[in-house]
Parts: structure tokens; C-alpha cells; sequence
């Protein structure tokens, strides 16, 4: 297996293995790209490289690392072995975002830690019903 080093060689191989569909059409970035990416991900298809964004001189690559078999393509199969030895399910509760009263995103805290500096008002949660009063 050739070893990925960046980006531009991991889509060639991406082209090479026929994992990857260019979409030369523009595209708005705006809710468009994501419920394209949306379908193909739903379908198991192969990662989306939108050559012309509308408002943007950059390209957007997605999806790319969807399958198992693209994960084997960069990484060889040790991430897949990682994640089947359960060591994921070790590594115990993700790390919830701690946000200042202003918003701003300010670190990390475990669930735990988090719900206490929020039931003390330190920290909130943007979007959150109880931020908001609603239910929704």
C-alpha cells in the first residue's frame, strides 16, 4: 500500500480506486453541498469533490473518509483495528464545549463538569432549550 503524505495524493488515489466523484457543476454552499453530501452518504457512495462553489475560489472535498475502505486507503488498516479492539469505547464520554457568557467557545469539560458549571450559570450551551425556554 503507498503511504498518503497529504491531501492532493489521497484524492489521486481517491480517482485511482474510483472513490471519488468530481462535480465540475456549481454548487451553492448553502444547504446544497450538505444535502448532496446528505444523499451520498446515505447511499454509501464514494467522497464528492465540488470543483465550482458559488462565491468561493476554493474547492470542497467531502466524505471522505465515509467507508472503511477509504480509511484503509490513507491510513492502512490500523485505524479500523483501533476502533474494532474497543479502545473507542474506553476512551469513555466525549468532552462536552464549555462557552463563556458570551458565547465564545472557551474549552472542554467532561459531561460531568459541564453540567455543574451550567446549573452555577458559568457556562452555557448555545441552542440548548434551556437556554432559550423552549422545547424544540
Amino acid at each position: 500500500m503507498t503511504s498518503v503524505y497529504n491531501l492532493r495524493q489521497y484524492l489521486d488515489i481517491l480517482r485511482q480506486e474510483d472513490e471519488l466523484l468530481v462535480i465540475d457543476s456549481e454548487v451553492d454552499p448553502y444547504l446544497e453541498i450538505a444535502e448532496i453530501h446528505r444523499r451520498i452518504i446515505a447511499s454509501k457512495g464514494p467522497a464528492l469533490l465540488f470543483t465550482k462553489v458559488k462565491g468561493s475560489s476554493f474547492p470542497v472535498v467531502t466524505n471522505l473518509f465515509g467507508t472503511n475502505r477509504r480509511l484503509e486507503l490513507a491510513f492502512g488498516t490500523r485505524p479500523t483495528n483501533f476502533v474494532g479492539s474497543g479502545q473507542v469505547s474506553r476512551a469513555g464520554h466525549a468532552a462536552q464545549p464549555v462557552y463563556a457568557q458570551t458565547g465564545s467557545t472557551v474549552g472542554f469539560a467532561s459531561p460531568e463538569d459541564w453540567h455543574e458549571k451550567r446549573q452555577a450559570g458559568s457556562c452555557s450551551n448555545p441552542g440548548d432549550p434551556a437556554e432559550t425556554g423552549s422545547d424544540d
